[in-house]
């Protein structure tokens, strides 16, 4: 149990770097809600998805290589050579993921600044977001729990004193505001891990990548799963959007944005825990393995039945952390936080997959969720506001459903795999 208390604090850590972030968020998000209303808030929501979606390509990547590969106790590469080839790779990430972003960002988001300088702000915006992924990386391998903790609050107050001066000078430009949170992270985390980035990067090992294929191996089915995730969210927003204007979208951002926390902290927690088991060596079906999909299954069934158990609440919590014109959303909360919680189980499984490299084994449950979302838009069954969470919802449980078949098949896989490595041995 002592093995594991490093890393349990380490997670605690990043929770409460998470909360506080997210506290500070709720109050940025009020003042632009009060100023913005539903129509502005559901721009802004639809842009940072768009975001999102380039920083996943441009840095989730590198950022979760750098969390495997960093810690390894019997590396291939040095801490070093890994580090420098992620920025290398970052850098060709980027030269793909911001064009083909940016294009997709003009022709489907209406703006009122000019071509040119929407491109430019866009782009930078998702290269700032892409930078903040890559270097959370080195947090978590380097297992600089604190100082991440340090520089998500700092990024986090930055961006809402920043924003408040910004509203009471009379800005009304939505993109400055979708600009300013990637920007204040991107800058609060350099200045974390500035010692280590002089130590540890070398630029001509940036240019030749030397580690760049087990950088490759974790980074390309991250990069390829986690783009469906984005992309299922994106498809909902713009079937909102299509059937009750960028209005219906700001309704159900609040359901989103108790998303993102609840993402947050479970993403921050497993980065520093459950990431870091070395599952390579761990027995089929073992007690841990088999408490691992216990864990898996009951924790969002308990969640969910709390969740729904605070219903009369969420009203209420939308109007205090938004304004009253939001509160017509507020029945889709509880499935959309339903729905994280049965992603997060999903991804407690597919850690394993990841660990063992069978990555793209990941891709399967994502396109499920994806699939379900696909079907529901189609058979026309998003009608009502409350219809766009129950979808995320069931693309979430088709996600978490297919995670467990193919993590005991797995299972079988290794056990067999064993026998067969214990035969020849002998």
């Amino acid at each position: 149990m002592k093995a594991y208390l490093p890393h349990v604090k380490r997670g605690l850590a990043m929770i409460g770097g998470n909360l506080a972030n997210f506290a500070l968020t709720l109050g940025r998000n009020k003042l632009l809600a009060i100023f913005f209303g539903p129509a502005g808030i559901g721009w802004i929501a639809l842009v940072n998805n768009l975001i999102e979606t380039a920083a996943v390509v441009g840095g989730m990547g590198v950022c979760d290589a750098y969390n495997r590969e960093l810690p390894r106790k019997r590396p291939d590469f040095t801490q070093s050579e890994i580090v420098s080839s992620g920025i290398g790779l970052f850098a060709l990430t980027l030269l793909i993921a911001l064009p083909v972003s940016t294009a997709f960002f003009l022709f489907t988001v209406d703006s009122e600044a000019s071509i040119v300088a929407g491109a430019i702000a866009f782009a930078l915006a998702a290269a700032l977001a892409s930078a903040w992924r890559a270097l959370s990386g080195i947090y978590l391998g380097l297992g600089l729990s604190r100082r991440m903790f340090k520089a998500v609050v700092a990024g986090g107050t930055a961006n809402l004193a920043l924003a408040a001066i910004l509203l009471f000078a009379g800005v009304r430009d939505l993109m400055a505001y979708v600009l300013m949170t990637p920007a204040l992270l991107a800058i609060a985390g350099t200045w974390g891990v500035w010692p280590q980035l002089q130590d540890l990067v070398d630029w001509p090992a940036v240019k030749a990548m030397p580690a760049r294929k087990p950088i490759l191996t974790i980074a390309l089915p991250i990069v390829a799963g986690l783009l469906l995730e984005p992309a299922t969210i994106l498809l909902l927003r713009s079937e909102t959007a299509s059937r009750f204007g960028q209005e219906g979208v700001g309704l159900v951002q609040p359901g989103m944005l108790f998303v993102i926390l609840a993402a947050s902290l479970a993403n921050a927690f497993l980065g520093m825990t459950l990431a870091r088991w070395d599952q390579s060596e761990e027995p089929a079906f073992s007690r841990r393995f088999m408490a691992l999909i216990v864990a898996a299954i009951v924790l969002p069934t308990c969640g969910i039945a709390v969740v729904f158990l605070l219903q009369p609440l969420w009203p209420y919590l939308v109007e205090l952390f938004f304004t009253s014109a939001f509160v017509a959303g507020a029945a889709t909360v509880p499935w959309f936080v339903s729905g994280e919680l049965l992603r997060m189980g999903g991804i407690m499984l597919n850690h394993t997959l990841l660990s063992r490299k069978l990555g793209y084994a990941t891709l399967l449950p994502r396109l499920a969720c994806l699939t379900t979302v696909v079907v529901a838009i189609h058979l026309g069954m998003i009608d009502s506001i409350l219809a766009v969470g129950q979808a995320y919802a069931a693309a979430y449980a088709a996600y978490l459903a297919l995670s467990i078949v193919l993590w005991l098949l797995a299972q079988v896989h290794f056990r067999r795999t064993g026998k067969r490595q214990l035969a020849a041995n002998s």
